[in-house]
C-alpha cells in the first residue's frame, strides 16, 4: 500500500473482523474506498494463514467482499483502484453484463469464484442472474464482508428513483455467511436521515459502530455566486472564466438540456480563442458508455486540458487526483447534493492557491429560500417543457440563507468541533483534507474581491451605524 492505514480506518477495521457492523461517516477524499481494500487484504491474509488469528478459519479459502454501489461511474473508479492495489475486482452492472452476453460468456458465473472484489450495482440484487449464484451453495459461503457505499443515497433514490436500492438490507438475510457490513458515507445528516438508513440496512441500536468524522473539507473554499444569466439562456458570460481556469474542470448542471448549452457555448468561446486548450465533454446517462469512460480516461491523459459538464451522474464517489475546480450551475435540491459535488475536488502535492467548489445561485434563488423556510415552498418549473421540478430542501435553503456556510453545514451534519487527530505517518506531515482552518473563508465571511458582494454576507456593524444609533438615542 501507498501509505500507512489512518486510525480511525485500521478502527473500522478492528470492528468488522469482530463481526461488528460499521457506519463510517467522513469527508470525501479520505480513504472510504481505500477503506475497503485495506479491509480485503487482511481478510485475504486471514484466510491463507489461520496462525495469524484464533479466529482466522472462520474466513472461507476463497474469500469475497460484495460493493453495492450506486453510479457506474463509481464502480469503474473503485475496480481500477482495486485491481491496482493488487485486488481482483470485478464491477457488475447492466453495461458490463450486456458485454459478457454479447462475447457469449455468463458474467454471474466469473464472478462465482476467483473474483475478491465483487462491485454491484442496486438493479443487479433482484436480477435473475444473480440471484442464481446467491443460490449456489459455494458462491454465497464466500462472502467474508459486505459494503454499502454512499448509503445517504437509501433516503432518496431508495425511495423514488431507484426503488432496487431499498433491496440492500434483505441481500445480507439471503447470505448463510450473514458477514459484517461495512457503511459508509460523506453525508449523511443528523435524526430521521441516519436512523432511516440504519433501519433499511437492520443496523440495530447499539449494535453497531458508529464513527462520524467532520464531513467537511478544510482544503477546499466554498463560494457562493449569483447567476448573471439565467438557466434558460444559451450565453453564460459567468463561466467564461473557465477556459483559462488551471487544472480539470467540471461543472455540474442539473439537466442534460442545461449541460448541453453550456457545453456549447464554452466550446464556441473556447474556439475564439488561438491561446485556449481546453477541451469541452458531455458527462451524462445518454452518451454512449465507451465515450464517457474516455472522458474520464482523458483525466489522466492531459487534466490541464479538460472541462468536464456534467449531471448527477458524475456527483458520487468518483475520485480523480487531476480536478482543481469544480462549479455548481444552479442551486442544488439538499445539502447532500453540494456536499458531494463539492467533494469531487482532488488536491495532490502543492496548490498555489486553495481551489474553489464555486456554486452559482439563480437570481429567485434567496426568495426561494425564504418561502421553504416560511413553510410556503413552491416546486420549480421548467419554462420549456412547462413540468414541475422537486423542492428546494429546508437544509439547502438554510444554507443558502446562512451568513456563514461552514457553520451551518457542522449544524446539518453534526460534525465534531474538531476530529481525534490521526497519528499515521501521513497526517503526521500534513493535515487531512477533513481539518477545518482556524478562520472561515468561505465567501460569506470572507466575500470575493473581483465578484462584489456574496448572495449573503455575515453581518457586520460599521462604526458610522453605530454612531448614527446613539445620535437618535
Amino acid at each position: 500500500m501507498p501509505y500507512e492505514s489512518h486510525d480511525y480506518q485500521m478502527e473500522a477495521i478492528v470492528y468488522l473482523l469482530d463481526r461488528t457492523d460499521v457506519l463510517f461517516v467522513t469527508a470525501t477524499g479520505t480513504g472510504k474506498t481505500d477503506t475497503f481494500i485495506r479491509l480485503m487484504h487482511v481478510v485475504l491474509a486471514l484466510s491463507k494463514d489461520h496462525s495469524l488469528h484464533a479466529q482466522a478459519s472462520r474466513f472461507p479459502p476463497d474469500p469475497a467482499m460484495l460493493i453495492v454501489c450506486p453510479t457506474k461511474a463509481l464502480e469503474y473508479d473503485m475496480e481500477r483502484k482495486m485491481i491496482k492495489a493488487g485486488l481482483k475486482a470485478r464491477a457488475v452492472n447492466a453495461d458490463t453484463v450486456d458485454a459478457s452476453r454479447k462475447k457469449g460468456v455468463c458474467l454471474f458465473d466469473k464472478i462465482s469464484t476467483g473474483v475478491t472484489m465483487i462491485l454491484l450495482s442496486p438493479e443487479q440484487l433482484k436480477s435473475p442472474g444473480f440471484a442464481a449464484i446467491l443460490d449456489n451453495g459455494p458462491f454465497g459461503r464466500r462472502i467474508a464482508m459486505m459494503a454499502v457505499d454512499e448509503a445517504h443515497l437509501l433516503n432518496s433514490w431508495g425511495k423514488s428513483l431507484r426503488p432496487a436500492y431499498m433491496q440492500v438490507g434483505f441481500l445480507r438475510a439471503r447470505l448463510a455467511t450473514h458477514p459484517a457490513m461495512l457503511v459508509t458515507t460523506a453525508t449523511l445528516e443528523k435524526g430521521g436521515p441516519t436512523k432511516s438508513v440504519c433501519e433499511c440496512l437492520g443496523l440495530q441500536e447499539e449494535k453497531f459502530h458508529f464513527i462520524r468524522r467532520s464531513n467537511l473539507r478544510g482544503d477546499i473554499r466554498l463560494v457562493f455566486r449569483e447567476m448573471r444569466t439565467g438557466m434558460a439562456s444559451i450565453r453564460f458570460p459567468e463561466l467564461k472564466w473557465l477556459l483559462e481556469a488551471i487544472g480539470c474542470v467540471v461543472v455540474f448542471c442539473r439537466t442534460i438540456a442545461l449541460g448541453f448549452r453550456v457545453a456549447a457555448y464554452l466550446y464556441c468561446e473556447g474556439q475564439k480563442s488561438l491561446s485556449c486548450n481546453k477541451q469541452v465533454r458531455m458527462f451524462n446517462s445518454l452518451n454512449w458508455s465507451s465515450y464517457n469512460e474516455a472522458t474520464l480516461a482523458f483525466l489522466n491523459d492531459d487534466p490541464s486540458a479538460q472541462i468536464i459538464v456534467a449531471t448527477d451522474t458524475l456527483s458520487v464517489g468518483f475520485d480523480s487526483p487531476n480536478i482543481k475546480t469544480v462549479v455548481i450551475f444552479g442551486e442544488t435540491m439538499d445539502t447532500d447534493d453540494y456536499l458531494q459535488k463539492a467533494g469531487r475536488i482532488r488536491i495532490s502535492g502543492t496548490v498555489e492557491s486553495k481551489p474553489s467548489a464555486i456554486i452559482y445561485l439563480s437570481n429567485t434563488a434567496v426568495k426561494n429560500a425564504k418561502e421553504v423556510l416560511a413553510s410556503k415552498p413552491k416546486a420549480s418549473k421548467n419554462s420549456r417543457t412547462g413540468t414541475t421540478g422537486p423542492h428546494l430542501s429546508a437544509n439547502m435553503a438554510r444554507l443558502i440563507l446562512a451568513p456563514c456556510k461552514v457553520k451551518e453545514l457542522n449544524e446539518t451534519y453534526d460534525n465534531p468541533i474538531m476530529d481525534i487527530p490521526c497519528k499515521c505517518c501521513t497526517c503526521s506531515k500534513s493535515p487531512s483534507p477533513s481539518y477545518q482552518p482556524d478562520k472561515c473563508d468561505c465567501s460569506g465571511c470572507v466575500p470575493e474581491p473581483d465578484s462584489g458582494k456574496p448572495i449573503i454576507a455575515a453581518k457586520k456593524t460599521s462604526k458610522s451605524s453605530v454612531l448614527r444609533k446613539k445620535s437618535r438615542k
